[in-house]
């Protein structure tokens, strides 16, 4: 079996994929881990309410608490 870096196997954008996604992957179980111990329940459950859409809604909470921008000019 070929290793990750053997550029046989993959090419250089292939690796550089694959080494983001498994540090994307490794952050996201190490901040699961952080929240799991340090969340009490209603904050979990405020989060969880920022992060769901209302019945008669289709955005989430969370994008609701964007501020427009101020400006006159079209973007």
């Amino acid at each position: 079996m070929r290793g990750l870096f053997d550029p046989a196997a993959r090419s250089k954008s292939g690796v550089l994929l694959e080494l983001i996604r498994s540090r994307l992957q490794a952050r996201k179980v190490e901040l699961i881990a952080l929240m799991e111990a340090h969340l009490t329940d209603d904050a979990r459950a405020l989060l969880d309410e920022l992060l769901t859409t209302p019945d008669d809604q289709n955005r989430y909470r969370l994008t609701l608490l964007k501020k427009l921008p101020q400006s006159a000019r079209p973007t």
